[in-house]
């Protein structure tokens, strides 16, 4: 196992050449060499305010995009016992925007295709599309559903 940088939880590369990891409650980007796996540079600070759990190393936020697209990061705002929580979305050029806000703990996962959220919500997996504003429930027994991923098919 490699350690490419210290301090954080929740690491994740980005095709921008980013390694991305949550401190804090805030979201740092680091520049970061796939092909020798070491950091490049300093952290920077990119979006403050990120919920997660740190006893479980768990970011509450989930990237799209490939090398050749700008890309779209979704989040769940807030730190530990906030009463309420948005959903936001942010976009390649910094611009965020609320989608909605809950008063429960959700795991959000971009579609790959960056046009919907999968969300556990209430024990249920709902989707919410990016483009209409529209939230969809997918399961209906409140019982456990939750960390939902995206699959290929």
């Amino acid at each position: 196992m490699t350690v490419a940088h210290h301090g954080g939880y929740f690491g994740r590369y980005l095709p921008s050449g980013h390694l991305v990891y949550v401190h804090r409650g805030t979201l740092f980007a680091i520049p970061f060499d796939l092909a020798h796996l070491k950091t490049r540079g300093t952290p920077v600070p990119v979006l403050d305010d990120v919920a997660g759990a740190v006893n479980q190393a768990a970011g509450q936020l989930d990237f799209s995009g490939a090398s050749n697209t700008p890309g779209i990061l979704v989040y769940l705002s807030g730190k530990a016992g906030d009463p309420v929580r948005a959903l936001a979305s942010m976009d390649s050029i910094g611009k965020t925007q609320t989608l909605l806000t809950t008063t429960e703990a959700i795991t959000p996962r971009i579609s790959p295709d960056g046009k919907r959220v999968a969300l556990s919500m209430g024990g249920n997996i709902l989707l919410y599309n990016l483009e209409r504003g529209v939230t969809t429930r997918l399961t209906v027994n409140g019982l456990l559903n939750n960390s939902p991923i995206w699959t290929t098919d």
